[in-house]
Order: structure tokens, then C-alpha cells, then sequence
């Protein structure tokens, strides 16, 4: 895996070199010509997450048992895991269907850094700007509840 790291910085995902490659604004997550329309239902048990991509694809995240430390999402019939490397730590590991873990979130402030995530990674990318972005959310504590 690349030591590369990935930043969601405010509500903009910018790349290794510090370039912008997707920002998050009214609800919408607009990366060059796609956008992923979001909804966000949270309450203090509860977390889940809906959108729809320009493509039509449904993109989905809910928590697995009563906390946020394991998520499960399904992006157009993909599915992932999201969960905590630690009960008492933010940090997540990334993992596709099969395993195969393919980057790890750290919130930093109001910032999430995402690590190890290769530039040939069969993830696709929207999947990934939807997931990181989905992390981002659930481990801020600013957001929350609100």
C-alpha cells in the first residue's frame, strides 16, 4: 500500500500533491463532472446515510449494532466495511467485499486524513470520495448531532 495521504480538509478531499478533487456543499458531493446527492439521518443511537450519484447508482452506510465503531456500506451493489482498528480510537480500516483492506481514515481536528490509498486501486473512485467522505462524518465529533 502507498504511504500517500489523502485529506478532507473543511468539506474538500484534496489529493497527495494538495490538489482539490472532490468538495462537499449543500448536501452534494461534486467530484469534476459527477455528483453524489447525500442525505444524512442521525440521531444519538443511530447513523445512516443515503445518496444517489449523477449515474443513478445508490450509495448506502448504516452503523452495525448500536455504535458507530462498525459500518457497513454498499455503493451500487458494492459492499464494504468500515470499521475502528481500536474501541477507543477514530481510526478506521477501509475493506472491500472480499477483505482486502484499501485505505485507513484518522480524523486530525476538523480534518480526516486517509492513508495507504493506491493510485491503482480497483476501488472505484467515487466509491472512495463517498466512503472517505461517509468517515469523515461519523468520526467529527463537531458534526454529530447536528
Amino acid at each position: 500500500m502507498s504511504s500517500e495521504v489523502w485529506t478532507w480538509r473543511d468539506n474538500v478531499l484534496l489529493d497527495p500533491q494538495g490538489r482539490e478533487v472532490a468538495l462537499f456543499r449543500s448536501g452534494v458531493i461534486h467530484m469534476g463532472i459527477h455528483h453524489i446527492l447525500t442525505e444524512i439521518q442521525r440521531s444519538e443511537m443511530k447513523l445512516a446515510i443515503a445518496a444517489t450519484t449523477s449515474k443513478g447508482e445508490v450509495f448506502s452506510l448504516a452503523q452495525d449494532g448500536f455504535s458507530i465503531g462498525r459500518l457497513s456500506a454498499n455503493c451500487g451493489g458494492r459492499r464494504y466495511r468500515l470499521d475502528r482498528v481500536h474501541r477507543f480510537r477514530r481510526e478506521r480500516l477501509l475493506k472491500d467485499s472480499e477483505g482486502h483492506a484499501f485505505a485507513r481514515t484518522c480524523p486530525a481536528g476538523a480534518s480526516l486524513e486517509v492513508f495507504d490509498h493506491p493510485q491503482d486501486c480497483a476501488v472505484p473512485d467515487l466509491d472512495f470520495i463517498f466512503l472517505t467522505w461517509a468517515c469523515k462524518e461519523a468520526d467529527n465529533p463537531t458534526r454529530l448531532y447536528t
